[in-house]
This record gives C-alpha cells, sequence and structure tokens, in this order.
C-alpha cells in the first residue's frame, strides 16, 4: 500500500506498485492510476519532516517516475515530470535529476532544450563541478564548440552571445521563459488505450 511504500522510503517498491496498478487497470485508467500513486507518494515523501535523510529516496522515485512516462512513450508527461522535479526542493539539489533531464533531452535529440537544462542546472547548482563537467562535454562534443570550462563559467562563448534575449519587462518571467524547454513535440502514442491491447 501507499502507506507502507511511505514508510519504507523504497522508490523501487513504489514504482513497482505503480507499474502493478497499470497492469492491472489496463488503458488509460491503469496509466492514471499509476501517475496518481507516485503523485501521492511523491507528495507525502516531500512533505515528511524526515525528508533530509531521506533525499536520496525522493530523488530515486522522481527519476523512476520520469521512467515510468519514458517507457510509456508519452515524452510530454516526462518533461513535465522533469519540470516538477527540477522544481522540488529536494529535487532540484540534486545533480542526478539535472543530468537525467538533460540526458533524455539530448537522446530526443533535442539539443537546444538540453542546453537550456545544463544552463538551468548549473545556475541551481553552481558549484556541482560534475554538471559543469557534463556541460562543457556537452557543448564541445556534442554542439562541437571549442570552447573553455573557464569560457563556459564567465558565459564568454559563441552561443551564449548569440541567445537571444527576451522583450519583457518582467525579469523572472524572462527567465523562465526562456530557460524552459518546450514542449511543442506530441507524444510518440498519444492513446494510451491503443498500446495496451
Amino acid at each position: 500500500t501507499t502507506e507502507e511504500s511511505v514508510e519504507k522510503w523504497d522508490a523501487e517498491a513504489v514504482a513497482s506498485a505503480a507499474s502493478a496498478k497499470l497492469v492491472a487497470e489496463g488503458g488509460v485508467a491503469g496509466v492514471e492510476a499509476g501517475r496518481a500513486h507516485f503523485v501521492q507518494v511523491l507528495f507525502a515523501w516531500e512533505d515528511d519532516v524526515e525528508q533530509s535523510k531521506n533525499a536520496e529516496a525522493i530523488i530515486e522515485l522522481w527519476l523512476r517516475y520520469a521512467s515510468f512516462e519514458r517507457s510509456l512513450k508519452q515524452f510530454k508527461k516526462a518533461v513535465q515530470v522533469f519540470e516538477s522535479a527540477a522544481a522540488s526542493p529536494v529535487a532540484s539539489r540534486s545533480p542526478r535529476i539535472w543530468l537525467e533531464y538533460a540526458s533524455f533531452c539530448q537522446e530526443r535529440g533535442k539539443l537546444e532544450n538540453a542546453n537550456l537544462v545544463y544552463q538551468r542546472a548549473v545556475e541551481t547548482l553552481p558549484n556541482e563541478s560534475n554538471l559543469w563537467d557534463a556541460y562543457l562535454s556537452f557543448r564541445t562534443q556534442v554542439l562541437g564548440e571549442n570552447i573553455s570550462l573557464h569560457q563556459l563559467k564567465s558565459g564568454d562563448t559563441p552561443m551564449d552571445e548569440n541567445t537571444e534575449q527576451p522583450s519583457s519587462t518582467n525579469e523572472e518571467e524572462n527567465v523562465l521563459s526562456r530557460k524552459r524547454p518546450r514542449e511543442d513535440e506530441e507524444d510518440k502514442n498519444p492513446s494510451i488505450e491503443d498500446n495496451t491491447k
């Protein structure tokens, strides 16, 4: 049950229970039941006063939730899960969340979105060298830029200089609109019912 999973702080057990709901109920109802299970447990875990002791379990559960959506080829939903994780006070402090999110974008061929995720990651966690290393690798090996880590950290790169500046006067709105990956691609399998028969 959900209560037992919350007590155990066992992300694998929660993911298994969500998958079992998917199979048991089937179709759209099963997908919704699986999603609801993830959300219910995530809310319970993130609201728990002991969350700092269980941060790894929370992070793992966010990643398993994103994996659940990816396995269903529900890529827009996966983006929403990653965005929620990036907004979570616990998960957003984890380099794993950001690296998985950027990797997901990159695997989907959404290189501009991957770049935006990396930018947000290093802004959120500026002292995480593994994020900077991954971002540099992405920019040099995937995008083919000839830049150094120093240039990347200082923002003195051709891509950064060519980044379009938003015209809104609300700075917070500018930052959010500029840095959120777009969800303009349709999910590969928009009808879950067709995939579960």
